[in-house]
């Protein structure tokens, strides 16, 4: 029968409230939780709960998914840590030239400074390093 969880003991106790067949409210205290890991030929408790099926599939589910957004959030994260350095390397090389007075020659000396060190700092397999 279904019942609602009002405290969580640890991992395999909780409490519990809900309706018997004849609608009738009980609760119940540390009551064990069933997680289907369980030694073979233990024996079960009198009373005992466990997890629905549906939700023993929803959380197979939540797994599967945090494995595959962990794998694609680690590449991001490098991916984010490139562009930062990009960011930072452009700010370097507009630091780095003295402006003339001449904005296309400024802009010129600039992308040639940047153009430089960045082939140094976003090479490949090289994420966070700066070296300006």
């Amino acid at each position: 029968m279904p019942a609602l969880i009002s405290r969580v003991w640890n991992d395999r106790l909780i409490n519990i409230g809900g309706f018997d067949a004849d609608g009738k409210p009980f609760s119940a205290t540390s009551v064990p939780l069933i997680q289907g890991d369980e030694p073979e030929g233990q024996e079960l408790p009198q009373f005992y709960a466990e997890w629905m099926p549906y939700q023993k599939g929803q959380a197979a589910k939540t797994e599967a998914l945090e494995k595959q957004t962990a794998s694609v959030a680690s590449v991001l994260t490098a991916d984010i840590c490139r562009e930062q350095d990009a960011h930072f390397v452009a700010s370097s090389a507009a630091n780095q030239v003295p402006y003339s007075g001449d904005p296309e020659i400024y802009a010129k000396a600039v992308a040639t400074v940047y153009k430089n060190t960045k082939a140094e700092i976003l090479r490949p397999g090289v994420v966070g390093r700066r070296t300006a």
